[in-house]
C-alpha cells in the first residue's frame, strides 16, 4: 500500500502527535510506501533547518514539508497540500489530530484514497480555536461524514469514543480503537532502572509533556513546595504556552523551589531514556488530556505513577493496580499520593512491576502497527465510494 501520513508536526519537532506519527510510519515503512506529509515548523513556531538534532532519524521515510501561511491555535494553514494529494495517488492517507487544516483539504481533494483520522484528543483550549470548533468546524465535520469522505476514525480509548459517537454522532462501525504504544527497548529498560535508582543520591521526580495550560502543573507544584525529603522535580517538554511558563517560573521562585524544579527542555526519544532510568516517581497532573505516550512509556520502565482521574487515563492507569489515580487540579491528593508510595516503597515497587508487564504484554509499539495495519487492510478491501 502506499500511505500517506499527515501531522502538524513531526520529528525533530517533539510532542505526543510526533512521537505516534513517527512510530506508525516507522513500523508501516517496513512493508509500504510510507510518505509522512507535516509543515516545515517545529511547536514553537521556529522553522525547521536541516541541522536541527534527530533530522537523520526521519532519513529512511520520505518526509514533504509544507510551508505554511498562519497559526491557529495547535495546528497551522499549510500551502500546497492538496497539490500533493493529488499528484502522489495514495491508497490511504491516515491523518492526526482531529479538527485540524488538513482535514477539510483532504477531504476536498482526495480522489479513491481511504480517509482515517486519528483523533487526539482533547479539544483545544485557545478562545479563537473554542468558537472555531464550536461553529465551523462541528458543522462542516457533519458534512463531511455525510458525504463520507472520512472512512474511518481511530481513538486510544472508551472514552475518546464515546466522546467523538456523542459530540458527532459518528457510528460506532466507524470508529476504532488502537491504542498508543511504547517503544521496545524502553520496555528493555525496565532491568536498567532498577540498577540505576539503586544509587540514587537524589529522590527524581519526573514529568514528562508540553507545557501548557492542559497540564496542571501548578498544582504539582504546590504539592511539593512543602515536601521534607530532598528531592529534583525534573519537568522535560516544550514550551506550549509562553505565559503559562512564565506563570510557573513564578511560582518556582515564590515557593523558593528554584534548587529543586528544573526545566530541561524538549528531549527526544533516546534523550528520554535517561531521565526514565534515573526517575523515583512519575507525575502527572493533567487537567485536561487524551492518552498520553508519556504514561505509557514511563509504565514500561516500572516507575511509580501518579496521574489524574480523566478521560482515558483510567485506562492506562489500574488505579491501584499500575498506578495511583488522583482528582484533577487537587494538589492535596497529589501531595497524599507522594506520600503514600513514600511510606509503602514496596507497593511503589509492585505497581511498577505490574506496569510494566502490562505494557511489555500489550503495548509495544510493533503490536500497535499490527493493528493498525490491519484496519488499513480492511478499508482498503471495500469497495471505494466515488467521490459526489
Amino acid at each position: 500500500m502506499k500511505i500517506a501520513i499527515v501531522t502538524p508536526f513531526y520529528y525533530p519537532s517533539i510532542g505526543g502527535v510526533e512521537n505516534t506519527a513517527y512510530h506508525h510510519a516507522n513500523f508501516l515503512n517496513k512493508k509500504h510506501d510510507v510518505i509522512v506529509l507535516t509543515t516545515d515548523r517545529l511547536q514553537d513556531g521556529r522553522k525547521i533547518r536541516n541541522s536541527d538534532a534527530f533530522f537523520a532519524s526521519v532519513k529512511d521515510i520520505e518526509v514533504i514539508r509544507h510551508p505554511c501561511f498562519f497559526r491557529i491555535g495547535y495546528t497551522y494553514i499549510w500551502r500546497g497540500l492538496h497539490e500533493t494529494i493529488n499528484n502522489l495517488n495514495f491508497d490511504i492517507i491516515h491523518s492526526h489530530v482531529l479538527g485540524h487544516f488538513p482535514e477539510y483539504i483532504i477531504s476536498l481533494f482526495k480522489n479513491n484514497e481511504k480517509f482515517v483520522v486519528e483523533c487526539h484528543f482533547p479539544n483545544p483550549e485557545q478562545w479563537i480555536t473554542k468558537l472555531l470548533y464550536k461553529t465551523v468546524y462541528k458543522m462542516t465535520l457533519q458534512k463531511l461524514i455525510t458525504r463520507k469522505a472520512i472512512d474511518a476514525f481511530i481513538v486510544h480509548g472508551p472514552n475518546e469514543k464515546q466522546m467523538l459517537h456523542r459530540q458527532f454522532q459518528i457510528p460506532y462501525a466507524k470508529i476504532k480503537t488502537i491504542h498508543l504504544g511504547c517503544p521496545h527497548y524502553y520496555i528493555e529498560g525496565f532491568k536498567e532502572r532498577k540498577k540505576i535508582i539503586a544509587n540514587n543520591d537524589v529522590f527524581e521526580i519526573l514529568f514528562v509533556g508540553s507545557i501548557n495550560i492542559n497540564k496542571g502543573l501548578e498544582y504539582l507544584l504546590k504539592a511539593v513546595k512543602d515536601f521534607k525529603k530532598e528531592f529534583k522535580l525534573r519537568i522535560v517538554g516544550s514550551v506550549f504556552d509562553e505565559k503559562y511558563y512564565n506563570l510557573l517560573i513564578d511560582l518556582v521562585k515564590n515557593y523558593n523551589l528554584q534548587d529543586k524544579v528544573i526545566f530541561e527542555g524538549p528531549k527526544n526519544q533516546r534523550e528520554l531514556f535517561s531521565f526514565y532510568t534515573r526517575a523515583n516517581m512519575f507525575i502527572l497532573s493533567s487537567i485536561r488530556e487524551g492518552l498520553p505516550c508519556v504514561l505509557l512509556e514511563a509504565q514500561a520502565f516500572g516507575i511509580p505513577i501518579i496521574a489524574t482521574n480523566i478521560s482515558d487515563i483510567p485506562y492506562a492507569i489500574l488505579n491501584n493496580k499500575t498506578g495511583i489515580l488522583v482528582p484533577p487540579a487537587d494538589s492535596i491528593a497529589i501531595r497524599e499520593a507522594i506520600h503514600m508510595l513514600l511510606d509503602d516503597p514496596k507497593f511503589g515497587e509492585e505497581i511498577g512491576k505490574q506496569a510494566h508487564l502490562r505494557m511489555k504484554k500489550d503495548f509495544d509499539w510493533n503490536r500497535i502497527g499490527r493493528n493498525l495495519e490491519k484496519t488499513y487492510e480492511e478499508l482498503v478491501a471495500c469497495p471505494r465510494i466515488k467521490k459526489q
